[in-house]
């Protein structure tokens, strides 16, 4: 058999000799080769040789000194020695001292080296075997007797008779027997009963062998034991049974986890398929290997298609660093997490969830991960709702300027933060006695009440929620609601309070404002005079600004087109009682600042606020700081009309001079006080205009009066020659028709026609001259109505076979004669104006109104243009000739005037061709 393909070392200082000797061998071999003996050493330290072919003559390490350090170190390596003629006898001398397998002269034979080579590698294989199967005898009886002593199985040995010859000391720790105590005796008596030994005789006669049995065995105290039993029968040379081995392990314990471990597997399963949470576990790639309900519900994929995934096409890419710091944490902790990251959902969208994980070792020993996974999107929704509750509230506690504190009842310590000072006018450093220096800060009427309040709060019988004042270091005085929360311990005693404060000064100084401004113009309209209500309002106006001096006064310009100040209201600004008794409070007579000081005048000129603090040193106080010498500060505000400058107000001498706080403060104030100015004004127009309306209405009764008695003479006046006319002319048409020519009768006939119109139109004209005469309201049933007018219709109903219909029509107060000729007049309208061989239908229904009644009129006629929807009510106004249609043009104009003597209004809806829809409001009339 050719030598197996094994390492060995050629050294040679010759390097031709060394690529000769790889060229002739290499594809036997794996050879190494070295050019000195110190390379070669090198190389057995890192390879593992079998044979060392070296060269005898070489520098610094001879062949003989390289095998000796070898053999030293590597005993078990074989060498060839490869010499010159006269090196030969040196070699066999020392060849056997250190184990020279051969050696060989130069030069040499390939095929001589080869045999050489293949004899050494068969001696190294065959010393190798000897030594390892001494080396294996030799660790089995160690094994065997190491085993035999530490085992806790139980070994026993048998012979055919079933007497115990051998028997491990761990008999005592499983049977409760020494080994001394059963060696010697049967084992069926010592361990089994008799119906247990015949079966298990008979499977080891049938089987000779047989591993992990079953069966129950009898410890010394008669307890039962279930073991797992592995036995063989020993033969001797000849095959011939001898005895049994037995190797008896006790499974008591082991059958009770392994049945507790198969419910834990059970339960186990079921709480994987029925988990809350996702749980995955996959391979170190991210390859799915197990997968829940629950993960692949929120994934959105099936089970299947995630097994088909990898963790890493959930990730979005942006998520890679993150990533990495968790498998970074498994490498070295063995987990990761809990972190929250996101998933990409099966339709595209992220979301986000919380992981971590644990790393375990899978059936083949591969690295597998355990991960439970729970998609939080409700939870961060709801995080981001407590956080966006947390952000409003600090922004509304900031935006309402609410300061919290907080009250240790026990130690009378009272914590305040930043805002709740500033509601005080408090500094931190001023508060070393918090609760005391509250106290002391309340004013001096609220304190017996806010004492009562607090002791109420604290017994349980009233929530803490009130306001009371507080006076500033600075003396001004502050409104302050206050509430609060007892918080009591399990006693149910107090032990805290913790509460809030808001500043209501403004509030409550506009509130007082408001009630005064409503006071006011209250006072305005219940007299009726503007003067009351301005000196009411500069009251006001002092008390809002706490100040000593003020005035109200309305610009107005002269004929010079300068303005002045027509003073409306103002208090005394004189020192002495000789020029301040011409100023009082109350102004009977008219009062004006012609000649403006500089100060007034520049409200006026500029529109717009001025505040002066220091009147004596600013320029432009002028004549106002010289003649009114007690006056230490000034503000002026100016009074709007829309953009119309019309009045403004000045008030002086505040301790402590004025601010700009105060123009938004009296805002309210301002535009009050512009609205009584223009109230004023209105007041004045309407007492005008009344006037003039009294007049007015004086003249047109009088002239309605005598256009009425005109349009009755006038029609009555000209009946009479009209019905002159109309007779002599049918005279004539009597006497003479026939006798004249063919022009005279048609003239004659001419003649009949007009007067008969013309008496037609003044009989219409003295009926609509009737109208809104002296009438008296009545009850008038629109039901009963109709039924009138239908039957006074009844022929002309009949020539056109209309149909009219109508609701339920209400009963109302209104003027009987004229409603029906009201309704009277558009359903003869919608009869005279009916479409050609077409049926008429005339439908009449009403809508209750918040203040009457609307009609509405609606027929199938022929329409009205839209053009024309207003010159219908016109009198005399037609839209046919009077050959088409007969009518005077005066019915429909009729209708309006009955409807606005109604209170009402009347309108239509038509389209050519289409029918219309008359429609008019009656107002609820009261007798």
């Amino acid at each position: 058999m050719e030598a197996e393909k094994l390492n060995i070392l050629y050294v040679d200082d010759e390097p031709s000799n060394i690529r000769v000797f790889e060229t002739n061998l290499k594809r036997h071999y794996t050879i190494f080769t070295a050019l000195s003996g110190a390379e070669a050493l090198k190389i057995l330290e890192k390879n593992h040789i079998r044979l060392i072919i070296t060269n005898q003559l070489m520098p610094n390490i001879s062949g003989m000194e390289l095998l000796k350090q070898a053999t030293l170190k590597w005993p078990d390596i074989k060498s060839i020695m490869v010499t010159a003629y006269a090196d030969i006898n040196m070699v066999k001398e020392v060849s056997s001292e250190i184990g020279i397998f051969s050696s060989i002269n130069k030069p040499f034979d390939f095929g001589e080296m080869k045999a050489l080579i293949d004899g050494a590698l068969q001696v190294y294989q065959v010393h190798n075997d000897e030594k390892k199967a001494l080396l294996l005898m030799e660790e089995k009886a160690n094994k065997f007797h190491n085993i035999f002593k530490a085992i806790s199985d139980v070994f026993i040995r048998v012979n055919n008779d079933g007497i115990i010859e051998m028997i491990s000391p761990s008999v005592y720790e499983l049977f409760g027997y020494r080994p001394e105590e059963v060696i010697g005796k049967n084992s069926v008596n010592v361990f089994m009963d008799k119906e247990n030994a015949t079966n298990d005789f008979l499977l080891i006669k049938e089987t000779r062998s047989c591993n992990n049995f079953e069966t129950d065995l009898y410890a010394k105290d008669k307890s039962r034991l279930h073991v797992l039993v592995n036995f063989r029968i020993r033969t001797d040379e000849f095959d011939r049974p001898i005895g049994i081995d037995h190797l008896i392990r006790d499974v008591t314990q082991f059958k009770l986890q392994q049945k507790t471990l198969v419910e834990n597997e059970l339960k186990l399963k079921s709480f994987f398929d029925i988990a809350p949470v996702g749980i995955i576990l996959n391979d170190m790639q991210g390859h799915f290997i197990e997968i829940n309900r629950e993960f692949s519900k929120f994934t959105g994929y099936s089970i299947n298609e995630l097994n088909k995934l990898s963790y890493w096409e959930l990730t979005p890419d942006d998520y890679r660093v993150q990533e990495q710091i968790q498998l970074d944490s498994l490498a070295k902790i063995n987990s990761f997490g809990p972190y929250e990251k996101e998933y990409i959902h099966r339709n595209g969208q992220r979301y986000p969830v919380l992981i971590n994980g644990v790393k375990i070792t899978g059936k083949n020993g591969e690295d597998l991960v355990w991960s439970v996974v729970k998609d939080i999107t409700r939870q961060k929704k709801a995080d981001d709702t407590i956080e966006n509750q947390r952000e409003r509230l600090a922004l509304a506690v900031n935006a309402a300027q609410l300061g919290i504190w907080d009250w240790d009842i026990s130690n009378n310590s009272l914590i305040w933060d930043d805002t709740a000072y500033s509601l005080y006018g408090l500094n931190k450093s001023d508060f070393r006695k918090p609760y005391d220096i509250w106290v002391s800060q309340i004013h001096f009427e609220d304190k017996t009440y806010i004492d009562a309040e607090i002791l109420l709060a604290l017994n349980g019988d009233k929530s803490f929620d009130t306001e009371f004042r507080v006076i500033w270091p600075d003396y001004s005085v502050h409104h302050i609601h206050a509430t609060a929360k007892v918080i009591r311990d399990d006693q149910g005693t107090a032990i805290r309070m913790i509460g809030t404060n808001k500043d209501i000064t403004e509030k409550k100084e506009a509130k007082i404002m408001l009630e005064a401004l409503r006071e006011v113009q209250a006072s305005f309209i219940t007299t009726c005079s503007s003067q009351i209500p301005f000196d009411n309002l500069l009251d006001v106006l002092l008390h809002t600004t706490a100040s000593e001096y003020g005035f109200i006064g309305e610009i107005v310009v002269d004929k010079n087109k300068k303005p002045t100040l027509e003073i409306q209201a103002i208090t005394n600004v004189y020192p002495n009682e000789e020029k301040g008794s011409f100023y009082k409070k109350i102004t009977t007579e008219e009062l004006n600042f012609k000649n403006l000081d500089a100060l007034l005048k520049q409200v006026i000129t500029t529109g717009k606020p001025i505040i002066s603090n220091e009147l004596y040193t600013d320029p432009y106080s002028e004549e106002l700081s010289e003649h009114h010498s007690n006056l230490g500060s000034f503000m002026g505000m100016p009074l709007y009309n829309n953009d119309k400058l019309i009045g403004m107000v000045g008030v002086s001498n505040r301790p402590g001079g004025y601010n700009d706080s105060f123009i938004d403060k009296l805002e309210l104030l301002l535009a009050t006080c512009a609205n009584l100015f223009i109230a004023k004004q209105n007041l004045a127009n309407k007492q005008k205009i009344q006037q003039e309306l009294v007049a007015s209405e004086t003249m047109l009764k009088t002239k309605n009066k005598e256009l009425e008695q005109f349009a009755y003479i006038a029609s009555h006046d000209l009946q009479e020659p009209l019905d002159t006319v109309s007779c002599f002319a049918k005279l004539l048409e009597e006497e003479y028709k026939g006798k004249l020519d063919s022009n005279a009768d048609r003239y004659l006939d001419f003649i009949q026609q007009s007067t008969k119109r013309m008496k037609s139109l003044i009989t219409g004209l003295l009926e609509y001259s009737r109208i809104g005469g002296k009438r008296k309201l009545e009850k008038v049933n629109c039901n009963k109505l109709l039924a009138f007018i239908e039957e006074d219709l009844h022929v002309l109903i009949q020539e056109k076979e209309a149909v009219i219909t109508c609701e339920e029509l209400p009963e109302l107060l209104a003027y009987p004669i004229e409603m029906k000729q009201l309704f009277q007049n558009l359903i003869s309208n919608a009869l005279k104006y009916s479409q050609h061989n077409v049926p008429s239908i005339i439908h009449i229904s009403t809508k209750k109104l918040k203040d009457g009644w609307q009609f509405k009129f609606m027929d199938n006629g022929i329409g009205i243009e839209e053009e024309f929807k207003e010159k219908i009510f016109i009198i005399f106004q037609r839209l046919h000739n009077k050959e088409d249609y007969e009518g005077t043009g005066i019915g429909l104009a009729q209708c309006r005037k009955i409807v606005t003597m109604h209170n009402g209004e009347i309108w239509m809806k038509s389209n050519l061709n289409a029918g219309s829809a008359f429609y008019f409001t009656i107002k609820t009339n009261e007798q």
